[in-house]
């Protein structure tokens, strides 16, 4: 069947809507008494009438729209519930799930940044702790250099004074040899008092001699130490 509501094609569903729309229900049409049928209408139960007035009267088709409306209402609510049970047991915990797990990333890379920051601190710290090391190291190793040829020199001045002494002590022995005894008891004064000083400057000499040679010895361990700081430093660079 072709329905046609304005001269525009309709479906049944939308022809029966426009009719319950003016209270008229064309499945069960009690509004309209065909010629023939009085009697039968008369002839009817109570009930029967009361149904037919409530059809006439739109009631019964308002009852039926309401238990359609009920009906879905029912099913409707039965989605909302499993709506609410899916939130409830499944996406809800997933979110919270989500939720600590990005409080935790964000805490993980909060921490993983300071690390790093932290990491880059202590490097540029030992870095310049070595650096200053091996410049302490370097003016040590001036000083040590500068004393070790200061001892040099002295030494140098020690051995020249003994040999000084040796000469005085020579001329002495010959003098005192060749002149008379006063003139020899005199030298001979002057012999003890030369042979002291002799004694004195070789001891300090002697003395001297070993310092030069601890110095060597610790001037060698510096140079090794700065060796060892500047190839730790260019490692860690």
């Amino acid at each position: 069947n072709k329905y046609l509501i304005n001269g525009i094609t309709a479906q049944q569903s939308q022809v029966q809507n426009l009719f319950h729309s003016v209270q008229l229900n064309v499945n069960n049409p009690h509004f309209l008494i065909m010629q023939g049928r009085i009697t039968k209408v008369l002839n009817m139960k109570p009930q029967e009438i009361l149904s037919m007035i409530e059809e006439a009267a739109g009631t019964r088709m308002f009852e039926t729209k309401k238990q359609a409306a009920l009906r879905t209402m029912e099913k409707k609510q039965g989605k909302n519930d499993e709506i609410d049970r899916v939130l409830t047991e499944e996406i809800t915990p997933t979110l919270d799930k989500l939720r600590a797990e990005k409080s935790n990333y964000l805490t993980w890379s909060a921490n993983a940044t300071k690390i790093e920051r932290l990491g880059r601190f202590c490097i540029a710290f030992e870095f310049k702790s070595n650096e200053d090391m091996v410049q302490r190291g370097a003016e040590e190793l001036k000083v040590m250099e500068d004393e070790v040829a200061k001892n040099r020199a002295l030494g140098d001045e020690l051995r020249e004074k003994i040999e000084q002494s040796k000469t005085r002590g020579r001329e002495i022995s010959e003098e005192r040899d060749s002149q008379i005894l006063p003139r020899h008891m005199q030298a001979k004064k002057e012999e003890e008092i030369l042979s002291k000083e002799l004694v004195r400057c070789t001891s300090v000499y002697q003395n001297k001699i070993k310092n030069l040679v601890e110095d060597e010895k610790a001037l060698a361990a510096a140079n090794k130490a700065s060796v060892d700081s500047r190839a730790m430093i260019d490692t860690k660079q």
